[in-house]
């Protein structure tokens, strides 16, 4: 399924990124600064009480169903698309929606049963009808076509009545694969829809790895008014753009920085009205320099020239919005791109079991404000965030339900059960009706010991505008269910589409195939079920951090980043039919009172102005400063620590004393050629006879010991002294 995939690469992205980075500054701050969001309570400025109405419904449609996107309509009802199937059938996936009224009572159900669709996104728009949008692979692809591709899959669109029937349906594509993910009405009557299409290439059946970001604007009927397209990450391949204030857009893209080898930096775009660019803030690390040294005609001096730079992205984002001041915020997740040894230990251990959320804030002209972390001691696929009414921000995502997977233990007792089934039944021998029993049974013990270690919780995090956790919750708890869409209803309460695990299975081929609905899952303003049914507990396992100083946000431009993007827009004709099919009252519907508090941002970096740590600092503050043990190293310690100290006002840590010849020294900013004659003067002056060599560094003689000094000058990622005797 479409959305199943982007998170575990992200995965491989940072493990691959903390291998790179093995020896190069890290982000010591950023862990020493972490605060436990459950030890702190978050403060309630302002309480209101309002009517709600929750439950959880799911609707089966064929055997196998997921719902992707939920809108809530203006009468308050719910309307969600999907996609649905039968395994086993000759027929893959297939379109479909369904209307609900508030209570979650089922008002009709349709199928575009064309084997070869899904639904991701839908909308409500000015006339009262719908816009569903997905994909569809195949259809409407003739023979010469098909030759012509580079990738499977067209934007499909489908205008609705109020009954649930197409009144038009387009594709909207190219030649390569296009994934519609966001529709935003505009007051016009028409929309707008943003979503992920391939880079073409040229060549048919190219795999389509490189992916742009479209934005597209569209009347009534769907007719195109205007197409862009945008370089966006391809690490998370689905991304949207949000309509602001005066009818532009926020979007997260990649600036192209032509001047420094074609490198990509995430940013943070705004467009106008017709999604012309304005302007662009980078959200990228602290560069990391490459020493660009070159060896003189001697063959022995070296000289010194600009360094190259590297540029890392912060984070990997995927969502933008305009925050209740004006101003706009980035947010995904983060990664930090200078990792230390003992945090790419850490990282490992905690591979697959925590994921780390970032924001980073601008003021309505792209000027940065403040970026924060939210660790979630809980790690999450298919991971969304939307901005609330207060002003805070809703984070959803599913987790494993349970921690303690015992898997060593489980492939144990497998191991056991085969081995005394062949000692029975050895490998070869003739299949007799009491051997496939037995062998039935053990795949049916496996089948049940596994499912619950396979069943998935939706986790929910609620923060408040500052970024900073406010509730959590955890739903489902011994149930299997799953959350891909979430929106803030009308009463303040959350509605979420996702999957319902019926629990009820057959067997097919030898495997068990376990029926699925599309359910909708309306909570209160506080996360909670009116009838809870034992599915929700409290989720408070988080950590925050500030990591302002880790960031460069600078305004970017570049000549390529906003193009026009012609798209084929084609009338096409689709049949569509009712679908009748049981509906599971997993939660019954209650309506009451609910008291819930915003917090009003407090806006702490008010008057502060974050100034970006330097490679050299970093690397100072993650090294451990240590004592001289070897007993020629403490004589020599005892003699330059106090110099040392002197040059670089007292900002110099022993971090290497090695007793077969050297001691290594770090200091908070890069050495320069006037420390260097700073330090051998004062060596000097102690009984040294100083011997320099055109690279800067320095042999030191006096009767008994000989000191070679090495500055690494070309190294403008950390100040460093070798000294070797």
């Amino acid at each position: 399924m479409r959305k199943k995939n982007y998170i575990p690469a992200i995965t491989i992205t940072i493990i691959f990124a903390a291998a790179i980075l093995l020896c190069l500054p890290n982000t010591r701050d950023y862990l020493n600064s972490v605060i436990s969001a459950q030890a702190i309570p978050a403060p309630k400025d302002a309480c209101q009480t309002t009517k709600t109405t929750t439950f959880i419904r799911s609707y089966r449609v064929k055997e196998k169903s997921d719902a992707y996107s939920i809108i809530q309509a203006k009468n308050g009802e719910y309307v969600i698309t999907g996609h649905t199937i039968n395994p086993g059938e000759l027929c893959g996936y297939s379109m479909f929606w369904i209307k609900a009224d508030g209570n979650g009572n089922k008002e009709w159900s349709k199928l575009y049963n064309n084997c070869s669709s899904d639904g991701y996104a839908i909308t409500q728009l000015t006339d009262g009808n719908y816009v569903a949008a997905g994909e569809i692979s195949g259809e409407f692809i003739t023979d010469e076509e098909q030759l012509k591709l580079e990738a499977q899959g067209d934007g499909l669109v489908v205008k609705i009545n109020s009954k649930g029937n197409p009144i038009w349906t387009r594709t909207i594509s190219r030649e390569s694969r296009d994934t519609p993910a966001k529709l935003i009405p505009t007051k016009d009557g028409g929309f707008v829809m943003s979503g992920m299409t391939g880079a073409l290439v040229g060549q048919p059946d190219v795999a389509d790895v490189m992916h742009i970001m479209f934005l597209g604007n569209f009347n009534a009927n769907g007719e195109t008014n205007w197409l862009k397209e945008i370089d966006a990450d391809v690490q998370h391949e689905i991304k949207f753009a949000e309509q602001t204030k005066d009818e532009g857009y926020i979007l997260i893209g990649n600036i192209k920085l032509v001047d420094e080898n074609n490198q990509n930096v995430p940013a943070l775009v705004k467009l106008n009205k017709n999604g012309e660019y304005e302007w662009a803030t980078g959200l990228e690390s602290v560069p990391l320099e490459i020493p660009n040294l070159t060896i003189g005609p001697d063959g022995k001096s070296v000289k010194v020239g600009i360094p190259n730079k590297m540029h890392v992205p912060f984070g990997t984002f995927f969502t933008a919005e305009q925050t209740s001041d004006g101003g706009y915020i980035a947010l995904g997740n983060f990664y930090s791109s200078s990792l230390a040894a003992d945090e790419i230990t850490n990282l490992t251990k905690n591979a697959g079991k925590e994921l780390n959320f970032v924001a980073v804030k601008v003021d309505d002209k792209g000027r940065f404000v403040w970026t924060r972390t939210l660790k979630l001691k809980k790690y999450l696929e298919d991971s969304v965030i939307e901005k609330t009414k207060d002003g805070g921000y809703i984070i959803m995502g599913n987790a494993l339900a349970i921690d303690d997977q015992q898997l060593g233990q489980r492939i144990k007792t497998y191991d056991e059960m085969m081995n005394e089934y062949y000692k029975k039944y050895p490998i070869m021998s003739q299949e007799t009706p009491a051997s496939k029993k037995e062998m039935e049974k053990i795949a049916d013990t496996i089948e049940n010991t596994n499912a619950p270690f396979e069943a998935k919780n939706i986790i929910l995090v609620k923060t408040d505008a500052d970024f900073k956790y406010q509730w959590g919750k955890k739903i489902g708890i011994t149930k299997n269910l799953r959350g891909y869409s979430i929106i803030q209803a009308a009463d303040s309460g959350y509605a979420i589409a996702g999957t319902w695990h019926t629990g009820i299975k057959r067997k097919s081929l030898g495997s068990w195939i376990e029926t699925t609905e599309a359910m909708i899952l309306k909570l209160d303003a506080n996360g909670n079920l009116g009838n809870n049914n034992g599915l929700i507990a409290d989720f408070t396992d988080t950590e925050s951090a500030d990591i302002g100083s880790y960031i460069v946000a600078n305004n970017l431009n570049s000549p390529k980043l906003l193009q026009s993007y012609p798209m084929d827009n084609i009338v096409r004709k689709i049949k569509v039919g009712d679908k009748k099919g049981v509906n599971t009252v997993v939660s019954a519907a209650k309506t009451y009172n609910v008291q819930f508090c915003s917090i009003t941002a407090k806006n702490d970096t008010a008057g502060n102005v974050t100034v970006t740590k330097t490679r050299p600092q970093m690397k100072y503050e993650e090294t451990k400063e240590i004592e001289a043990t070897s007993k020629k190293g403490k004589t020599i310690n005892d003699e330059l620590m106090p110099v040392l100290k002197k040059v670089f006002n007292g900002e110099v840590k022993l971090w290497d004393d090695f007793s077969g010849g050297w001691v290594a020294y770090r200091f908070k900013r890069l050495v320069t050629k006037d420390d260097i004659n700073k330090i051998s003067a004062a060596l000097i002056t102690i009984g040294y006879k100083i011997d320099s060599n055109a690279n800067g560094d320095f042999t030191a003689t006096k009767i008994g010991t000989t000191l070679n000094f090495h500055f690494y000058l070309g190294d403008t990622n950390t100040g460093h002294l070798d000294v070797n005797y």
